[in-house]
């Protein structure tokens, strides 16, 4: 594989909160960014050849951008916008399909929010309560509802459908808007899984002294229970997906309703003249079929769309699956490192390689080869067994890879554990057995 000589990292920062003085002394020292380095570990000098461009805003009038290396800042250019203007960041990917089961939401059946099955367990939980009072009531799920209810959401280019508004909002809809929306609805009554047994639900309720009710809720009750939670990676011609099948106790739902089979799935769409996309639910295939029960973790085409990576937690290892779609088999099964399924797990996708953070301090680097197969070029260790003390933040990293040494950029927190008042960042280089350089960088305009 060919490689970058030098890394390129892109960091954006939030904005920088508190108070600043006058606009003339404000652009004097605009362009005077400096950067105030802290060695945590190892040396700058493992970082060479390495750039990072950052992005800093104060209300999104103020604009910063930073060019910096390991030692600290290089240049800085300083924009300055009127109210309401600013930089607006283009978004280039998709959602694609997204499913959850509907059970831990407040009602209000006045609204035309209701949950089929359950509006009737709470028709009947008013009825028992006297006016001016609140109660609550643990029932079994499928003493009401023999399927769980879905509310869906659907991404795609110039296309956005969420189930919810659909139905509240169904008499306000045109027949044409009615039928566009049928497709989504039509796709949310095939995927049926039936209501574990054991699950319970909590209803609650609340009346007012003339008798109406206020407050409609639910909420799940101890034991078992079921989240539908699903992955998508959108391509050029169809949005592929899948969905997890484990309970919170980690048993198997049935898939035995699906006339497809359990599995990843293609829906694919057309665009119309003015590049919206319209689904074609009729067409929903099932291109690799998948055992119940695999924890699912993430779903992503590559980059010329000719492979599917599915990521999976199986038997306490890490896979990554890679599926020729128009073949509908797998062409690899790469394992990659230990997965405990009760641990977090972060991926992290730069074109021709992946970088998966896995909780545990474990970083795992794989390489997408030309050939469309996946190599394991690196399973570190985050932190040296000597420096337990050591930590960062795993989440919206900025990263580079060149063949030998992996970077990583990220956002400081604050002092209240937050990272979007702030602008400071901090920079891991790893190379050979592990991590050869940590340092934090004070930025000024903090």
């Amino acid at each position: 594989m060919k490689k970058r000589a030098v890394f390129a990292l892109l960091l954006l920062l939030a904005a920088v909160a508190g108070a600043w003085t006058a606009g003339v002394k404000l652009h004097a020292a605009a362009d005077q960014v400096t950067l105030t380095r802290r060695e945590l570990y190892g040396r700058a000098d493992a970082a060479r050849g390495l750039t990072l461009t950052l992005h800093s805003a104060y209300r999104n009038r103020l604009l910063w951008t930073t060019t910096a290396d390991a030692q600290g800042a290089l240049e800085t250019q300083f924009t300055a916008f009127p109210a309401q203007a600013g930089a607006e960041v283009a978004v280039s990917s998709y959602s694609g399909l997204e499913m959850y089961t509907m059970l831990d939401q407040g009602m209000d059946p006045s609204d035309g929010v209701t949950l089929p099955g359950l509006d009737t367990a709470l028709e009947e939980l008013s009825a028992a309560t006297p006016n001016g009072q609140e109660t609550e009531q643990t029932i079994y799920l499928r003493d009401y509802l023999d399927y769980y209810p879905l509310t869906l959401q659907l991404e795609l280019p110039g296309y956005w459908q969420m189930l919810d508004d659909i139905l509240r909002r169904w008499d306000q809809l045109s027949p044409q808007e009615q039928q566009t929306a049928r497709d989504l609805i039509d796709l949310g009554e095939y995927f049926k899984i039936p209501v574990l047994e054991e699950e319970r639900c909590t209803l609650s309720l609340g009346k007012g002294e003339d008798g109406r009710a206020w407050h409609w809720g639910t909420g799940s009750a101890e034991g078992d229970s079921y989240s539908m939670w699903t992955v998508s990676a959108v391509t050029s011609e169809a949005c592929y997906f899948t969905f997890t099948t484990l309970t919170q106790e980690g048993k198997v739902v049935d898939t035995g309703d699906l006339s497809l089979g359990y599995g990843v799935y293609r829906l694919p769409y057309e665009l119309d003249e003015f590049g919206a996309a319209r689904p074609l639910v009729e067409e929903l295939e099932l291109v690799y079929p998948l055992e119940p029960g695999v924890q699912i973790l993430n779903l992503q085409a590559s980059p010329d769309e000719s492979r599917l990576l599915l990521h999976t937690g199986e038997g306490g290892r890490y896979l990554l699956t890679v599926i020729d779609p128009a073949a509908r088999a797998a062409v690899q099964i790469l394992d990659a490192a230990p997965y405990d399924p009760d641990s977090g797990w972060r991926l992290y996708s730069q074109g021709d390689f992946l970088a998966a953070v896995l909780e545990g301090d474990t970083l795992a680097v794989i390489t997408l080869e030309p050939d469309g197969s996946c190599e394991l070029a690196h399973l570190w260790d985050a932190w040296p067994p000597e420096r337990e003390d050591l930590a960062f933040s795993a989440w919206d990293l900025a990263l580079d890879y060149d063949g030998e040494r992996l970077a990583l950029a990220g956002i400081l927190d604050d002092e209240a554990g937050y990272q979007w008042d702030t602008c400071n960042y901090f920079l891991a280089v790893y190379q050979g057995e592990g991590l050869v350089y940590l340092g934090e960088y004070i930025n000024s305009l903090y």
